[in-house]
């Protein structure tokens, strides 16, 4: 069966590179990812840099449906302009 939903801790994708491994992931053609969600929590946030990074694998992806953001305040207007630029990309799937 194929991958369809993903409920990740943001410290964990954040840190060690696992933000890098979910773009490979999501920038895979045969990604089937249709749910992705990374909210934030007290003190574990995504920032600029992972904001950035995730954009750059929506950019990618044409399967993703949904992807929940929320909490996440230490992303700046910088980082959510990159992921809202995707979004309003004519290729975007969300």
């Amino acid at each position: 069966t194929d991958l369809a939903s993903m409920n990740l801790d943001t410290s964990k994708v954040a840190a060690g590179g696992g933000m890098t491994v979910l773009v490979s992931l999501l920038n895979n053609p045969d990604c089937a990812l249709k749910e992705l969600y990374l909210a934030g929590f007290e003190e574990s946030t995504l920032d600029d840099a992972s904001a950035i990074e995730l954009a750059s694998g929506l950019r990618g992806n044409n399967s993703l449906k949904s992807l929940e953001l929320a909490c996440n305040k230490d992303i700046s207007v910088k980082g959510w302009g990159e992921i809202f630029t995707q979004l309003q990309s004519p290729k975007s799937s969300l």
